[in-house]
């Protein structure tokens, strides 16, 4: 399927399934999830920090934010916008030449 038509929460929280073992060798299928960059993004900025993981990737996403708020304080990075999935950035002029 064209992952360009799909729209709203599915694009970002995918169904799957996959296979589990039983105890006697048998498998069955249980729900599970596939998630974008941007539903791990909300995931880590709406979930409990008191769970390891979240703390985490809330970390993650702090450094990761500071690193590009760096990146365009020193000229490599543009800030070309901000829409309802966060702030975009492009290479500047700056950043491609040599010496920079």
């Amino acid at each position: 399927m064209d992952d360009s038509r799909i729209t709203g929460p599915a694009r970002h929280f995918a169904g799957a399934g996959k296979m589990i073992e039983l105890g006697k060798g048998g498998e069955r299928e249980v729900p599970d999830s596939h998630l974008s960059r941007f539903a791990c993004y909300l995931i880590a900025r709406n979930g409990g920090p008191r769970k390891p993981e979240v703390a985490h990737a809330q970390e993650y996403v702090a450094v990761q934010t500071r690193c590009l708020d760096a990146l365009a304080g020193r000229g490599v990075l543009a800030r070309v916008g901000t829409t309802g999935k966060g702030t975009h950035y492009v290479l500047s002029r700056k950043g491609l030449t040599k010496g920079s």
